[in-house]
């Protein structure tokens, strides 16, 4: 039931020109949302998100974010991950984190360091100040 339904609401948005959002609760809804995209049901760079710590879901660890993550096809897809409760800071700020690993390792193993825009720092440092900075259970600096 759920595959023929989701299938039938992507197509549905595919003509209405809107760009669903992928949540994925578990990995085997990452790993379905993943056939979405092989079978052409989703246009352009999918975008992931992943909710974490609801009860008989996916934990909300540090863990969990990376082997979702990398679950996800294709490799370019947009993705991001949300704690429920209080994991919310800590799982967005490991989401923050994860990005910002892989450019600086794209960066170093490639040398294709593009500088991000002022918005996209600006914004980054904006939710890393928040995310891991002010939560008392969390006491790390931003180097933004």
């Amino acid at each position: 039931m759920k595959r023929e339904l989701c299938a039938a609401m992507a197509r549905r948005f595919q003509e209405l020109g809107v760009k669903p959002e992928l949540e994925a609760f578990q990995t085997g809804d990452v790993l379905f949302a993943n056939q979405l995209v092989e079978e052409g049901l989703i246009d352009g760079v999918p975008m992931y998100q992943f909710v974490l710590g609801v009860k008989w879901g996916a934990p909300a660890n540090p863990e969990t974010v990376m082997y979702m993550k990398n679950l996800i096809k294709p490799a370019n897809a947009i993705w991001t991950a949300m704690g429920i409760a209080r994991d919310e800071f800590s799982i967005a700020a490991q989401s923050v984190d994860m990005y910002v690993w892989v450019w600086k390792t794209t960066c170093i193993l490639t040398g294709a360091c593009l500088r991000p825009t002022a918005r996209w720092s600006n914004m980054l440092c904006a939710s890393f100040r928040i995310s891991v900075v002010n939560p008392p259970h969390r006491r790390m600096r931003a180097t933004c």
